[in-house]
C-alpha cells in the first residue's frame, strides 16, 4: 500500500510531522518570497510605461517608420539566408547526382556496357 509521505512505514509519527512541517513550511516561504517578486516586477513594468508612453506617443511619427524599416530589412535578411540555405542544397544535390552519374557511367564503361540513362 503507498504512503502519502515519502518516509518509511516504520518511522515514528513525531519525525513524519516533523518533515511535512518542514515542507509546508519551505514551500510557503519560497512560493511567498516568487509572489512578491513578480509583484514588483508587475508594479515596475507598469511604472515604466505610465513613464515612457508619452515619450513613445511624442516621437511615434519617427518611431513607427523606424520600425517598419527595421522590420523591413531583418525580413530581408532572413529571406537571403533562406536563399543561400537553398542555394548550397541544391548544389550539394547536384554535385552528388553528377558524381553518382560519372561513377555509373564509369562501371558500365569498365564492364564493357554501354550507360543509357532513364528518367531525368
Amino acid at each position: 500500500m503507498p504512503f502519502a509521505s515519502s518516509q518509511k512505514p516504520n518511522e515514528p509519527l513525531a519525525s513524519r510531522d516533523q518533515t511535512s512541517t518542514a515542507k509546508v513550511l519551505t514551500t510557503g516561504a519560497v512560493g511567498a518570497t516568487f509572489l512578491v517578486l513578480s509583484g514588483l516586477t508587475l508594479t515596475g513594468t507598469v511604472m515604466v510605461l505610465i513613464f515612457t508612453s508619452p515619450v513613445v506617443v511624442l516621437f511615434s511619427p519617427i518611431l513607427v517608420p523606424v520600425g517598419i524599416v527595421l522590420f523591413l530589412a531583418a525580413c530581408g535578411f532572413v529571406f537571403s539566408g533562406g536563399c543561400a540555405v537553398a542555394a548550397v542544397t541544391a548544389l550539394s544535390w547536384l554535385f552528388r547526382y553528377a558524381s553518382d552519374h560519372l561513377a555509373a557511367k564509369r562501371r558500365a564503361h569498365a564492364y564493357g556496357g554501354s550507360f543509357v540513362q532513364i528518367g531525368l
